[in-house]
């Protein structure tokens, strides 16, 4: 038999032991439910985006009336290879001088919300542009558009998960999958407005602009640079893209208000409170989650962690000192209802990659020419850009096909086939200009020209010659029409011979090209004297 000492020594072994599994025990623990992240159903997780490779493509733009810049719109969607744009609000007239634009701004509401009220069931999930229709150049193709739009939304969707959680983010069916572009000023509305206040903070690195960034360096009355060195992170609605059924609940909503308060003039407004109140309601749910989680703190913490310090601030007390919640003495907080819904799936273009507003940014563009580094830094200095990002074309560009490769030619690299002085089949996109942030290196897919400073709204006839597609704008126009499909609206019926626009108006439900851009514009549009657009069997037919 053992004696005491011996029975003390077997005792503290097994003790030790045991206390060594406890800890090992524990530390798997740790480790897991650290690293544990459920997979819930209905969370969008890496690689899964609201647009999927059957879905289609709509274009619709808002246009009441002929206008050389309409057609420029129109001229470059269809070069890049978009479908046929819809016309929205044809013919309708807008005199309301209570409005901003006499209230052509808030009619693209209803014009866009009838147009989405048309789709069936099965179109629910079909991608939808919606873009303004007098000051916006398409100068990168729909590809890159579509593939910019879902990795936006994948990058995205992983902030807001590791946000809110993932239960936060299932429970209340967060995430996104409408894209605004963004622009650097909270317009309309002051610092005041949730939707000035309550929205992200910019996804721009914060050295953007280097030591200036988020400053104000406007140190005259000319306003030249007011908010120049702002990151964007305010919503803007120029361009809009998204599911049609996700969009047709936002412009329901969108009527709704505009409905309830006449005063409502501008759709971006409108826009801005709803993508505000979103964010607000977002806000309240991740501290509900925070929250819950720190009052349910596992024990397995508890134990490894300790006591807490007296004097260190509590989760509870520092999530109660930042809640949105706390009344700011000036912030207007919405007051929401609990039987509606104020989660529409909206985030921005944060860094501009799929449309680049000007208002704001214009000293941040230029037209650059990648293959000419020279060019690249001289319009560095022109533009005070004091570190470039980088000096070389981005990646998803430069893997992508050339802006002449659908055509047959020369084996030359240039831009311009010198046997035939047309466009340059093998070209690549390092060999045309375009139109390029300078701090952030981004080509947009899209160029709005909604700045007005100082008559800036003149970029639109200045710079038109500067885009790639410009000098070879009718040949190129002619083979894309030849190798284009048309859209046949709906039923049988059939659009008229040639270049036709479809409408929302039920009398015209057409207008063909020549009706729409008469030979003043299209001589303004194609500059090579050449009259008005024919296709090459109409060419053929005066001839005869």
């Amino acid at each position: 038999m053992a004696g005491p000492q011996q029975e003390v020594l077997q005792w503290t072994r097994f003790r030790g032991r045991r206390l060594i599994g406890v800890i090992f025990v524990t530390l798997v623990l740790l480790i897991f439910f650290t690293h544990y992240s459920p997979v819930l159903p209905g969370v969008i997780r890496d690689g899964e985006s609201a647009a999927s490779s059957s879905s289609l493509l709509h274009l619709l733009v808002p246009a009441n009336k002929r206008d050389q810049n309409l057609c420029k719109n129109i001229l470059s969607s269809t070069i890049n290879g978009y479908p046929i744009p819809i016309i929205i609000n044809w013919g309708k007239v807008f005199d309301n001088p209570k409005f901003p634009n006499a209230g052509s701004h808030i009619a693209k509401v209803r014009g866009f919300l009838d147009y989405l009220e048309s789709f069936d069931a099965s179109q629910q999930n079909d991608l939808v542009l919606l873009v303004d229709g007098y000051d916006i150049w398409f100068q990168l193709d729909p590809a890159l558009l579509v593939s910019r739009y879902n990795a936006i939304n994948t990058a995205a969707n992983e902030r807001i998960r590791s946000d809110v959680g993932d239960q936060i983010a299932h429970r209340g069916n967060i995430r996104q999958t409408i894209i605004f572009s963004s622009q650097k000023k909270c317009w309309p509305g002051d610092s005041d407005d949730v939707w000035c206040w309550a929205i992200p903070p910019a996804q721009l690195p914060e050295d953007t602009y280097g030591p200036d960034t988020d400053t104000d360096i406007d140190d005259d009355d000319s306003g030249k640079y007011a908010f120049a060195r702002y990151r964007q992170r305010y919503l803007n609605s120029g361009i809009i893209i998204g599911p049609a059924g996700d969009l047709k609940r936002m412009f329901e909503r969108a009527e709704e208000m505009s409905e309830a308060d006449e005063n409502r003039g501008s759709d971006q407004g409108i826009f801005a409170e709803i993508f505000g109140t979103q964010e607000y309601q977002r806000t309240l749910l991740k501290e509900e989650w925070q929250s819950k989680r720190s009052e349910s703190e596992p024990w397995w913490k508890r134990i490894l962690g300790g006591r807490r310090s007296t004097t260190t601030t509590t989760a509870e007390e520092a999530l109660k000192q930042a809640s949105v919640q706390n009344r700011h003495p000036t912030h207007r907080t919405p007051t929401l209802n609990g039987d509606d819904d104020y989660e529409f799936g909206i985030g921005l273009d944060y860094f501009s990659e799929l449309g680049q507003p000007t208002v704001f940014s214009d000293l941040d563009l230029e037209w650059i020419t990648y293959k000419d580094p020279d060019s690249v830094h001289a319009a560095c200095e022109r533009r005070n850009v004091s570190h470039l990002l980088s000096d070389t074309i981005q990646a998803d560009l430069a893997a992508h096909p050339g802006p002449f490769s659908t055509l047959h030619g020369s084996s030359s690299s240039s831009p311009e086939d010198s046997s035939s002085g047309g466009p340059n089949p093998n070209a690549t996109w390092e060999d045309v200009q375009l139109f390029t942030n300078l701090w952030t290196g981004v080509t947009p897919v899209v160029i709005h020209h909604n700045a007005h400073r100082d008559g800036l709204k003149s970029n639109r006839d200045t710079m038109w010659k500067d885009i790639w597609f410009q000098p070879y704008a009718r040949d190129l126009l002619s083979a894309r029409l030849e190798e284009l499909n048309r859209q046949h609206g709906g039923g049988t019926e059939k659009p008229p011979a040639g270049f036709a626009l479809r409408t929302d108006e039920s009398n015209t439900p057409w207008i063909e090209w020549n009706d729409l851009c008469d030979e003043e514009m299209q001589e303004e549009i194609f500059r090579d004297g050449k009259g008005v657009f024919m296709l090459p069997d109409q060419e053929a037919g005066t001839r005869d």
